[in-house]
């Protein structure tokens, strides 16, 4: 039996609100906000270029919060480094398609945000 949450989107992609039912039920969201700046106290993820917040309360313990955090956020700097090692690839830069080279150039600029993003909401939580 989970408790439902307030979960508060920066929606930046324009995503259409008819995904709102489904991302409600995926996230075991009683309401879904649509917001203009970054909610304070909140932890929050990304997806693409949205930023989703759910409200901090007093059943999250901060320090298990934070380790997970630094985990995943190790994890996206090691991605990043085998992201960058494949572009200052010479020999894979210049024998791959232009597509898998622009992919590989997308996941990097995601995955910049997204390390850009958990160091902001580690920074958050430990105040």
């Amino acid at each position: 039996f989970r408790e439902t949450i307030e979960l508060s989107v920066l929606n930046n992609e324009q995503v259409s609100e008819k995904y709102d039912p489904i991302i409600k039920k995926i996230c075991n969201a009683d309401t879904l906000l649509y917001v203009k700046s970054e909610v304070k106290e909140a932890i929050s993820f990304r997806v693409k270029t949205n930023t989703y917040y759910i409200p901090l309360s007093s059943e999250v313990n901060v320090n298990d919060e934070i380790i997970k955090l630094e985990s995943e956020l190790n994890y996206n700097i090691g991605f990043l480094s085998s992201v960058d090692k494949k572009l200052s690839n010479k020999k894979f830069v210049e024998n791959a398609p232009e597509s898998v080279i622009e992919i590989e150039k997308k996941k990097k600029t995601e995955a910049m945000a997204k390390i850009d993003l958990l160091k902001e909401s580690i920074k958050k939580l430990k105040g």
